[in-house]
């Protein structure tokens, strides 16, 4: 199933996506708050960083605008960290 899950979002995203996905099998936690890492605080003396305007194009394709939101935040500060461009 990995391979048919990144094969759409490399359709989707292009180069953006993951290599891998890891998925594990069992009965969710009854409080997922507990088991969630803590995330790293975004400084605030940076502005966040802006998604390149072709992948902005591209993210039309998701129909719910939280979620087109979510991914191009998400993206923008992945694509930031590593260096790479869309």
């Amino acid at each position: 199933m990995q391979r048919q899950v990144l094969a759409q979002l490399y359709a989707l995203a292009g180069d953006v996506v993951p290599r891998r996905l890891g998925f594990v099998e069992g009965p969710l936690a009854a409080d997922l708050e507990a088991e969630r890492p803590p995330s790293r605080p975004v400084p605030s003396d940076q502005p966040a960083p802006l998604p390149p305007p072709a992948l902005v194009s591209e993210s039309e394709v998701i129909a719910d605008p939280e979620i087109r939101r979510l991914f191009l935040t998400t993206a923008a500060r992945y694509l930031a960290r590593t260096g790479r461009r869309a």
